[in-house]
């Protein structure tokens, strides 16, 4: 008491002491009252990160409360991990704490917490803490060598696109502007706002889904594009030009967006926007394309050459993709849902949509309006899915880059209805242009007079004549000249 009103006293004598003295009586209650909290239930390890799947753990709680009876342990997501055993609680008669052990087996990629409870003999509960827990592939590293891999292939992709890049291509942008500069607002204004709208109507309390689809629908238009244009009857050279400018642009669009958007997708949770290696990672991209382009100026013949292997580098990459990337992220199949496909579908078919109304409200033409519907809708996802890979901690990375991989599973499927319907309308539409024109030939050959028909010897007219009766019809004589009059009458 009289420690106190010296305390006191002095805070009175002097404003600095007495503004040094609540902070220290402040500063120490509240350590004494996190101590308090902290050691009422502690594990030992404090946390569990990037556990392989299908491999067993154990973790060990303590804690100094008194009379501890039993111990709970539950899961957040039953999916990621599951319980196998809760230990007895053992007492430690010398520290005056009290101890356990619980197992665990982590099952599939995730994040999840197991949450423990301590009760005393009459069941209530005297102590919970959650332990945050997640789990990573046990082919980690295989996935890894994959993404490697596409990572190296994009970068020569890139270095032939440079490469392919011509002069009079330029021209034809800079005297006929207004094409790209709609797929540059389809591409980079629709696309973004549609995949993050998107992502907060279907998956509204997942944030890697939402983040997932918001960089698909970041991504530059995509090389297979051109492909598509080509056998719908577009403008390839349009489609080629956009794909090259929306690639260029990528390197400041995307960061841009993911700048603007990213932070309110995350805005609630603990998730932390790598923006340093996203950046790095598109001026790993840029300077591929950038080395292409100096190939082209410099050295013209190596160029050639390299155009000659855009074909065999993109069969190799489909076949690379569809092996040993589909081996190395099959666990891709259990996020395929009925909302995931969904949302794979949609972000295209959307972009198509937009792309086509954008184009028709321009007065383009035809094959201008299929060149930018595609561009618009066809992405480069791979770029969204390096990105997200080797940017986001595991399993981040592996959660959100399954949604690229759905909108590249889906957005083929309108194109290819598109070509069958086309095949389909031109088929009819040939069948119909045949069958009038075999109609209207017999009118003509109906409407024929005799001046039209061929003069002939006396006597030939006069069998004509003679065969034109039901008579001489019935001998046989073929006449259809004859029989086409008949019918007329």
């Amino acid at each position: 008491m009289a420690t106190g009103n010296m305390i006191l006293q002095k805070m009175n004598d002097n404003s600095w002491t007495n503004a040094i003295c609540w902070a220290l009586i402040l500063t120490m209650l509240a350590g004494t009252a996190q101590g308090e909290n902290a050691s009422m239930l502690t594990f030992n390890p404090e946390e569990l990160k990037q556990l392989p799947d299908g491999t067993l753990h154990t973790f060990v709680w303590s804690s100094n409360m008194k009379g501890v009876a039993s111990v709970n342990a539950t899961v957040q997501n039953e999916i990621v991990l599951e319980i196998t055993s809760v230990g007895y609680v053992i007492e430690d008669k010398e520290n005056g704490t009290f101890y356990g052990h619980i197992n665990f087996t982590a099952l599939f990629i995730g994040y999840t917490n197991i949450t423990v409870k301590l009760y005393d003999a009459n069941g209530a509960i005297l102590a919970e803490e959650m332990l945050p827990v997640s789990v990573i592939l046990s082919y980690q590293k295989l996935n890894d060598i994959f993404v490697q891999i596409i990572r190296i292939l994009v970068a020569i992709s890139y270095v032939n696109m440079g490469a392919t890049m011509t002069i009079s291509v330029v021209k034809d942008i800079i005297k006929r502007p207004i094409g790209p500069l709609i797929g540059m607002v389809c591409q980079y204004t629709f696309m973004p706002l549609l995949s993050f709208g998107l992502g907060k109507l279907v998956f509204p309390d997942n944030p890697m889904a939402q983040l997932g689809m918001f960089l698909s629908g970041c991504s530059p238009g995509g090389g297979i594009s051109n492909m598509w244009t080509h056998l719908l009857d577009g403008s390839l050279d349009l489609s080629v030009m956009m794909t090259f400018i929306s690639n260029i642009f990528a390197f400041g669009t995307i960061p841009l967006w993911i700048y603007l958007m990213a932070p309110l997708i995350v805005e609630d949770t603990n998730f932390v926007i790598p923006f340093y290696e996203i950046g790095m990672i598109l001026v790993f991209l840029a300077i591929p394309c950038l080395v292409g382009m100096a190939i082209k100026i410099f050295w013209p013949r190596v160029a050639h050459f390299l155009e000659k292997t855009l074909a065999p580098i993109a069969i190799f990459n489909i076949i690379f993709t569809f092996t040993f990337g589909v081996y190395t992220n099959r666990y891709i199949f259990e996020f395929f849902t009925f909302r995931t496909l969904l949302i794979g579908f949609l972000l295209p078919f959307l972009g198509y949509l937009s792309g086509m109304l954008l184009a028709k409200l321009s007065c383009q033409s035809k094959k201008d309006i299929i060149a930018i519907s595609i561009e618009t809708g066809v992405q480069n996802n791979t770029v969204a899915y390096i990105i997200l890979k080797l940017s986001f901690e595991k399993p981040a990375g592996d959660i959100t880059a399954v949604f690229p991989i759905a909108v590249i599973f889906m957005y083929p499927i309108p194109l290819i209805i598109a070509i069958l319907v086309r095949k389909a309308y031109n088929y009819f539409a040939r069948s119909k242009s045949q069958d009038l024109k075999e109609v209207t030939d017999v009118k003509t050959e109906k409407n024929m007079t005799n001046e039209d028909i061929p003069k002939l010897p006396a006597k030939s007219v006069t069998q004509s004549t003679d065969e034109q009766s039901p008579s001489g019809r019935r001998r046989g004589v073929d006449n259809p000249a004859a029989v086409l009059n008949d019918e007329s009458v």
